[in-house]
């Protein structure tokens, strides 16, 4: 099963294995189109930086190595992070990793989503589940991959590293986060994420208040005046957030990625586990655009509600130009794309193009 569009290779080949889509990718062959390039008193400002347009690319297998860096910096997208690393490299679970899902929009969380053979007749249906498991090369490689890329970023991108520390005791965990945090800003990291919430591994952090804060302020205390943002998913309630964003802001967090994949059972027509020995994957795509809406009208409530001033990364089912815009009026600060990103690469593209054209528009009407 290929995830492409207008016959174009994959840019991630969920034929292949991780390793081998980390190691040889992206495979995406389609045309680089010429940048649409605005001056620089249109860029935006986010973290600090400026940045061309506040589009981009979450943590995920669009960037996993130099060459998927440059492929995301060449196509237009200006805010980009490499996908989540450990510490120590950590194998992908057992192939596959990737399957496509019947685009049904989640209602009930204990009903499995429904895995398909068949492309998305469009992007608004493009649905899919993802199983590789927080998987990670070696620090080392990861590393020199990471300052490779990093000269390829044109001005007016920003590099973002998402990190996952791993330990047997809350010690331990924040100080591997610390250590990531470190090591990551040392090869070129502008910002640190800290993934508190992928759905596909043991315990989620972020919902722990007394955690969280522990991991951020350690984190911060430790990378100095390089931000530090988190990764988050869905809440039970709005009270539950307001304790989290509260927790977080007080250690300094400056901003939020928001969300994460939608950890679910996945089965086949049949009623089958579709990944064997493992139902839980995470769920991307369109059916979680609106909790992702959601999270960022309510993050932003409490952001102003408690003056957190806290940036918002949108991202959750962005597949089309126009979802873009879905985030932005929900209150984000930027807004990335993992899922459309791979299925349809020009995103970033077709939604300068679109902001181009109606930028022309508006100077006919003066």
């Amino acid at each position: 099963m290929h995830l492409k569009q207008n016959n174009a290779s994959p840019i991630y080949d969920a034929s292949k294995t991780f390793q081998e889509n980390l190691l040889e990718g992206p495979f995406f062959t389609g045309l680089i189109p010429e940048r649409i390039v605005s001056s620089r008193s249109e860029w935006k400002k986010l973290l600090g930086f400026d940045v061309m347009t506040p589009i981009g690319i979450p943590a995920c297998p669009f960037v996993v190595n130099s060459r998927g860096l440059k492929l995301a910096s060449d196509l237009g997208y200006d805010v980009i992070t490499w996908k989540t690393i450990r510490s120590t490299a950590t194998q992908a679970r057992p192939y596959p990793h990737v399957s496509l899902l019947k685009n049904q929009p989640i209602i009930d969380f204990a009903k499995p989503m429904t895995t398909t053979q068949a492309l998305p007749e469009s992007a608004d249906q493009l649905a899919f589940s993802v199983s590789i498991g927080n998987a990670s090369h070696e620090l080392d490689w990861v590393c020199e991959e990471m300052q490779k890329g990093r000269a390829f970023l044109e001005p007016g991108q920003l590099l973002i590293s998402s990190i996952f520390g791993v330990g047997d005791t809350q010690k331990e965990v924040v100080n591997d986060f610390v250590s990531l945090a470190c090591t990551v800003k040392e090869a070129g990291a502008q910002v640190v994420e800290a993934n508190l919430s992928c759905p596909n591994v043991d315990g989620l952090l972020y919902k722990d208040e007394m955690l969280v804060f522990s991991i951020c302020s350690a984190i911060v205390r430790a990378i100095g005046d390089t931000p530090l943002i988190i990764k988050l998913g869905i809440f039970e309630s709005f009270e539950q957030m307001q304790t989290i964003l509260l927790a977080a802001a007080r250690a300094g967090v400056q901003g939020v990625t928001a969300i994460n994949a939608i950890g679910m059972n996945i089965a086949t027509e049949q009623g089958t586990e579709f990944y064997p020995g493992r139902p839980h994957a995470g769920v991307c795509g369109t059916p979680v655009q609106p909790y992702a809406l959601q999270f960022i009208k309510n993050a932003r409530a409490l952001s102003e509600m408690h003056s957190l001033d806290l940036t918002l990364l949108g991202c959750g089912g962005i597949t089309q130009p126009h979802h873009f815009d879905l985030f932005f009026d929900a209150g984000a600060d930027a807004a990335l794309s993992a899922a459309g990103a791979l299925h349809y690469p020009y995103l970033a593209y077709e939604y300068a193009t679109r902001l181009q054209a109606q930028s022309t528009m508006k100077e006919k009407q003066l």
